[in-house]
């Protein structure tokens, strides 16, 4: 099982999404990996997206949760995704159940990662040759970056 998140930041005056090109499947994706032993799927998509962007990530959610003494509601992910992964590069082919959330971050300039990467406009994503299922997800993040924006603008921790 993974997780994945496609962060948002407003860069240059509008939302944008962040994007890198994965170093083994040669193709753009939001950030993300596998889930470790006794963490949640949030849980994961929160440390994944830390640990190759550098900089904490906000999850948006526009859920109210249940949480009790009991129990933790766990966010409902935007997509779960079942991903054929191909044998190539030392890997074997095998399958991947994808829990994707969407973040935001307030400064996209604390952004440091290995991989190549930039922020995507809806604009730049209609131009670019990506994966069907990337570009339609990227779209939406960036909805609900702007969303967010507009419900949270005034409580948005700073940095």
């Amino acid at each position: 099982f993974t997780s994945s998140m496609y962060v948002t930041s407003v860069v240059d005056g509008e939302v944008k999404v962040l994007l890198h090109m994965h170093d083994k499947l040669e193709i753009w994706l939001g950030v993300g990996g596998h889930i470790e032993k006794n963490e949640n799927p949030v849980e994961a998509a929160l440390r994944e997206a830390y640990e190759e962007t550098g900089t904490e990530v906000q999850l948006i959610s526009f859920e109210k949760m249940l949480n009790t003494k009991d129990v933790k509601q766990v966010v409902t992910p935007q997509f779960v995704l079942e991903e054929h992964i191909p044998g190539i590069n030392g890997m074997s082919e095998h399958i991947h159940m994808d829990f994707i959330y969407f973040g935001y971050i307030k400064d996209y300039k604390k952004v440091r990662m290995k991989e190549k990467f930039n922020w995507f406009s809806k604009k730049d994503l209609k131009k670019m040759r990506l994966q069907f299922e990337v570009t339609k997800i990227a779209q939406k993040a960036i909805d609900a970056g702007i969303r967010f924006l507009e419900l949270y603008k005034n409580t948005i921790p700073a940095g």
